[in-house]
């Protein structure tokens, strides 16, 4: 994708033509009906080919619909993408460069990262109000496409779970020092 894509993405905007997107999606409606349309004609001659729906290139294997060099680059892409993406919502939410909020805690990796629900209601919220079943990336992209709300934090996985078996308290703030 390129950066007028990923800037338009951020902004939750359509990334073809920079409009108010279908909720819940990348393109405004007329921009999904014509990438629809357009694409599906495009990968029903490429199946009936035999060949790469991304590239026209023959496959390495029958079974699947791409070929090598594509599955890695779409690989790399999306890690890519998602990778920005966190760093952009923890960035925010954090202030600054991401860390864990918690005041005993200083963990920066961003990989032990993750965004919690200030209210203890993370699963309700995910399941009930949006739709997502677990966290990660899918809710990451609700939390882009609606402004990055308020009632979020960053913390690691360790003070996250603690807070969720604690009662919503962090067990380095709840342990008594001796």
């Amino acid at each position: 994708m390129s950066k007028i894509h990923d800037r338009r993405l951020i902004a939750g905007l359509c990334i073809k033509c920079g409009k108010t997107p279908i909720p819940g999606q990348q393109l405004c409606k007329k921009c999904a009906a014509l990438n629809c349309a357009s694409h599906a004609r495009r990968r029903k001659r490429l199946i009936a080919k035999g060949v790469c729906i991304y590239c026209g290139k023959n496959k390495a294997l029958e079974s699947r619909r791409h070929c090598g060099d594509c599955a890695t680059k779409t690989s790399i892409s999306k890690i890519r993408g998602r990778r920005r993406l966190k760093i952009r919502l923890m960035t925010y939410y954090c202030g600054g460069a991401p860390h864990c909020m918690c005041p005993k805690c200083d963990e920066v990796i961003l990989e032990f990262l993750t965004i919690d629900h200030m209210n203890n209601d993370g699963k309700h919220h995910r399941n009930k109000q949006i739709g997502v079943v677990s966290g990660g990336y899918k809710f990451y992209l609700w939390l882009n496409r609606n402004g990055c709300p308020p009632g979020f934090q960053v913390l690691c996985f360790n003070c996250n779970s603690g807070r969720h078996i604690n009662g919503g308290v962090c067990p380095h703030l709840a342990r008594k020092l001796d």
